[in-house]
């Protein structure tokens, strides 16, 4: 009975030992799993971090989110990292944006364009420039509501731009009908049997 007792404590040891051995490796290998998931992780991050921060660079005016998510997908099928479908989600890009952002690296105008952010005078000078370049062309608009509110019978479009071109001589005629349609996508200016109305007078 003793001997029997003796063997099986020998074989519960052994077990044991094995058993150990076992958890050890299993652990090990839970380790090394999310030792290199980290370290995949981080590789994307660094990854994402240059390519996001390299598309914005190329755009010294600005670029919108929409924009960077384009040209960003774009990389990460070309990338020989295999970048998984959750990292090309909007909710990673915006992190990646929110990282360079805490970084200084980026600066965000007018909850709308991303822009390199070289140094605070350039930021405020960026800022001015876009600023006045906005509200110029803000008032080139403006002068055509104007001149057809004097037109209220309507006016064919070339006669427009002669009356328009009278008071803005310094805007083409290309970026004139830039504004017109402008203008008639945000229902302010109407066409009818090739004339140009504004809106409320034929209202």
């Amino acid at each position: 009975m003793a001997k029997i007792l003796n063997l099986s404590r020998e074989t519960v040891t052994s077990i044991a030992t094995a058993f150990s051995a076992f958890v050890s490796m299993l652990l090990l290998i839970f380790y090394l799993h999310t030792y290199w998931k980290d370290r995949k992780e981080e590789k994307v991050l660094k990854w994402q971090r240059v390519v996001v921060y390299d598309i914005i660079k190329k755009r010294s005016s600005g670029i919108t989110f929409d924009d960077i998510k384009t040209e960003y997908l774009a990389f990460s099928h070309q990338s020989l990292l295999n970048i998984p479908k959750e990292k090309i989600q909007d909710i990673e890009l915006k992190y990646v944006l929110l990282s360079l952002l805490n970084d200084n690296l980026i600066f965000y105008y007018k909850d709308k364009y991303f822009i390199e952010a070289l140094d605070t005078e350039f930021i405020k000078f960026f800022t001015s420039f876009l600023d006045e370049m906005e509200s110029k062309m803000m008032k080139n608009r403006m002068t055509i509501l104007y001149i057809l509110k004097d037109n209220p019978e309507g006016i064919i479009i070339d006669k427009l731009y002669e009356e328009y071109h009278k008071k803005v001589p310094d805007v083409s005629y290309q970026n004139f009908k830039e504004y017109i349609e402008y203008f008639k996508l945000d229902g302010r200016i109407v066409e009818k049997r090739g004339l140009l109305y504004l809106k409320q007078s034929i209202e």
